[in-house]
């Protein structure tokens, strides 16, 4: 076939399916023979066919991707129905197990096995494993996602039926964890990243009528005044490949997810305090109400319900507070906050004994997750939504794993970093509470 015919094909390809040219042009490779019949239907099941390198790692990288990802690419999973990702299929086709089924008897096999499989190249899913646990902690899955369109894998088993046999999933995470307080993730390619912002007032963001002739009310979306930095968080684990490969892959595991808490940890306090202070660009930081403000019956440092129920409501439309963070007694003192007698909401009251009432149609009211962190200042309350309070920025490529001290078994420690960012999404998303003034 001409070499022009095969660049049309490309060409076609790539606007079809939004894949770089360069990529496309790879896998276009490996369905030439459906190009040959004259249309490229879809990517066929080569799993086998993979060779397992550092050039995946390479490549891998030079497209902004995780090695999973890129696997993905290479071997998409929707030609399966084995319920695994690309990576995982890697695995299964050599056999290693990293994960135990005490009550069916099947254990895990060693770190060494990676390193002595039944396909060449396993050792180069080392790092990659590694790198697939870090990133799982505190990290929610979404039924049916897939890893090229996300940072999930789809199970961190190798045998897809221990999902469905499992009574019960041990969830590891922080006890507060990222999830719960950003909106979005935006991955970079750079140590620095410039935040947009949409500038408007209330008054430009309604959807009003027109009138003939009249200007459409504008909002503006602009660049920070202030790039974010990336900082980087991570953690060493000691121990050479002697100490490593005795160790079963499920117990390594579990080692690794526990460094990951902690920095998962540090990320959160970093969060938080970009929540609160801003991230540097004017208008950042959160709004804050006082509370004999909102309560002029109140006294200074105490809670009051009322006051409570009226902080919640300066989260005007479409904005609600699902989100309260709060030092560990100022938390308790919302969970023990005292209704009174003299103060029995109406709609608590005609639930109650049924004789009329009010049901609240605005959302705002509804129930809020609630955590307790040093990194609030005592006698303050956060709330936030977090539809759209935080941005976290994530530069690719930056989690190091030293792939080549691992493969090469030279290594005495294993170092997981990866440089992070926050930027406040939308300010209007975030507010505190002063309980003493």
């Amino acid at each position: 076939m001409g070499d022009s015919l095969v660049g049309d094909r490309v060409r076609e390809l790539a606007t079809r399916t939004g894949l770089p040219a360069d990529v496309v042009n790879q896998i276009y490779g490996v369905a030439f023979a459906d190009a040959k019949a004259g249309a490229i239907t879809g990517i066929k099941p080569r799993a086998k066919d993979l060779r397992l390198s550092r050039a995946l790692y390479d490549d891998a990288y030079s497209h902004g991707m995780s090695m999973s990802a890129w696997l993905e690419y290479l071997d998409p999973s929707r030609e399966y129905g084995d319920g695994l990702d690309a990576f995982e299929r890697q695995l299964k086709i050599a056999n290693i197990k990293t994960q135990s089924i005490e009550w069916k008897g099947l254990w895990a096999d060693k770190v060494e096995r990676l390193f002595a499989s039944d396909k060449p190249g396993t050792e180069w899913l080392f790092p990659e494993f590694i790198a697939r646990k870090w990133r799982a902690v505190g990290r929610p899955r979404v039924a049916g996602e897939r890893f090229y369109a996300s940072s999930s894998p789809v199970s961190d088993v190798l045998y897809p039926d221990y999902i469905a046999s499992q009574i019960r999933q041990k969830q590891i995470a922080a006890a507060i964890p990222l999830s719960a307080i950003v909106a979005i993730t935006t991955p970079i390619d750079s140590g620095v990243y410039e935040a947009f912002y949409l500038t408007d007032d209330e008054t430009e963001r309604q959807m009003v009528r027109i009138g003939e002739g009249a200007e459409v009310p504008t909002v503006k979306l602009t660049g920070g005044d202030h790039t974010i930095r990336m900082k980087k968080y991570g953690r060493r684990i000691l121990g050479t490949y002697e100490t490593f490969r005795r160790m079963r892959i499920d117990r390594f595991a579990l080692h690794l997810q526990l460094l990951a808490i902690q920095a998962e940890v540090d990320k959160v306090n970093t969060g938080i305090d970009v929540l609160i202070n801003g991230d540097g660009n004017s208008g950042t930081a959160a709004t804050n109400h006082n509370l004999t403000t909102l309560d002029t019956g109140a006294t200074a440092g105490t809670l009051s319900l009322k006051g409570y129920l009226a902080w919640r409501q300066q989260w005007a439309n479409p904005y609600i507070c699902d989100v309260v963070l709060a030092r560990e007694a100022d938390a308790l003192s919302l969970l023990l906050l005292n209704l009174g007698s003299s103060n029995v909401p109406f709609f608590q009251l005609a639930g109650a004994f049924g004789i009329g009432g009010v049901t609240p149609i605005n959302s705002g009211l509804g129930p809020a997750q609630l955590g307790w962190s040093s990194q609030v200042s005592a006698n303050h309350l956060l709330g936030i939504d977090s539809r759209f309070a935080l941005e976290m920025v994530i530069e690719i490529g930056a989690s190091l794993t030293e792939t080549d001290k691992i493969i090469g078994k030279q290594f005495n420690e294993i170092v997981m970093t990866e440089s992070v960012g926050f930027c406040v999404f939308d300010a209007n998303a975030n507010k505190t509470m002063d309980i003493s003034t």
